[in-house]
């Protein structure tokens, strides 16, 4: 879980229109007796800018995330990794001053959004701390490991690949589309058609004319994070099993493949980021364990 200052100064920009809603303080959880409330929740289902329509089925998926963040807020606490006060003070002028170059009344905006002094420096302090505590926790061995496992997924390499894609479907349809999916698989491998046939017959994607063909991929370029780390495993002319992502089912064919040439100094950022996020799951699986989560009725 990536949480640099930046991001936070981008949400703050999202909240000129914010309108305060019913009830702000209504408690929706507590994290070991510290209280998440409707205004929490308001607050980040605004900044992800999460139409109005949506907002009470993706509901559950941001308590979720505040309920993480509070967490590792606890967790981070309690190792002394918060920021010192000059360092919280100074990133909390930076973002006033952003907003006051947008021709913004910093605390006629705070008082309209229900966002109090103490709510602010909690909310800059969390970044501030998880960059301290990954730069305790992450060390040069394992940054230097993590590049040669991932090194096509860092260095720059880039595949031709063909997609056939199924969705989006309910739910309930899931079993049945990856079975479909699998069954396709099957043919294409034991030779009974191509997979170009295969995604013009059953494809829903735009690529499906063109069957399946979308061109030079690279990791974090056209397709989600789930269907290229499954292709980025394949070897050339391998197909992947069915990969489902928050938008349907994917199969996804791989053709040539081009090395990328991009040493572990250029990936250095990109690295850490990925340890980070894999640090920030694990911690606060582990902080599940202990902790007290109770949900309102």
């Amino acid at each position: 879980m990536r949480l640099p200052l930046r991001f936070f100064f981008a949400l703050m920009f999202s909240f000129i229109a914010f309108e305060a809603m019913a009830d702000p303080e209504a408690v929706l959880a507590t994290v070991n007796d510290v209280p998440i409330t409707q205004a929490d929740l308001d607050f980040e289902l605004t900044a992800r800018k999460v139409p109005e329509d949506r907002r009470e089925e993706l509901t559950e998926r941001y308590l979720n995330g505040l309920i993480d963040r509070e967490l590792m807020r606890q967790f981070l606490t309690h190792r002394k990794a918060m920021p010192e006060p000059e360092q919280l003070r100074e990133a909390i002028g930076r973002m006033r001053e952003r907003l006051e170059v947008g021709g913004e009344d910093v605390d006629a905006l705070f008082a309209k959004i229900g966002f109090t002094e103490d709510r602010l420096k909690r909310a800059v302090a969390l970044p501030l701390a998880w960059q301290k505590q990954v730069r305790r926790m992450v060390t040069e061995k394992q940054i230097q490991s993590y590049f040669e496992q991932h090194r096509r997924q860092l260095d720059g390499t880039r595949l031709e690949v063909r997609h056939l894609f199924i969705g989006p479907r309910k739910k309930a349809d899931d079993a049945q589309v990856s079975q479909t999916l699998a069954d396709i698989r099957r043919q294409i491998i034991d030779g009974e058609l191509t997979f170009a046939e295969a995604a013009k017959a059953h494809s829903t994607a735009p690529s499906a004319a063109a069957g399946g063909e979308i061109g030079w991929i690279t990791y974090r370029g056209k397709l989600p994070k789930s269907v290229s780390d499954a292709a980025y495993e394949l070897n050339e002319g391998e197909i992947t099993s069915p990969v489902a992502s928050p938008f349907g089912w994917h199969l996804v064919q791989v053709g040539t493949i081009e090395p990328g040439e991009l040493s572990l100094e250029d990936a250095r950022a990109e690295v850490v980021n990925q340890l980070a996020d894999q640090l920030w799951a694990n911690l606060v699986a582990q902080q599940k364990q202990t902790a007290e989560i109770v949900r309102a009725e």
